[in-house]
């Protein structure tokens, strides 16, 4: 294994359990956003990286399933962890309708 790779795996691990050593709303809250990102860039990274294919995909899904989570949470008052379940569920009824208006 490259050394690149065992850093990028270190540095993942480590933001995955700091917030089990921090204390600080603010602290734990921007490692959060971080970890999010995480998540779609590596997506981002196997597309881009190994197939060569530019892909915008990964952001409109993250965009539609953070936007229907936030209008779930905020203007309905459904707890997180269920709209995080129908935020998944919204996207991928979106991207099954792309996919066939596709093909």
């Amino acid at each position: 294994m490259s050394p690149t790779k065992v850093a990028a795996r270190t540095a993942f691990a480590a933001l995955v359990l700091a917030p089990f050593g921090v204390h600080n709303h603010y602290h734990i809250h921007m490692m959060t956003v971080v970890l999010i990102f995480a998540i779609v860039l590596f997506g981002l990274d196997l597309i881009v990286g190994y197939i060569a294919e530019v892909s915008l995909g990964h952001f409109g899904l993250f965009a539609i399933g953070a936007y229907a989570a936030g209008l779930l949470v905020v203007k309905m008052g459904v707890p997180l962890p269920f709209a995080l379940i129908a935020a998944g569920i919204v996207t991928s009824l979106f991207l099954e309708y792309a996919w066939r208006s596709r093909h």
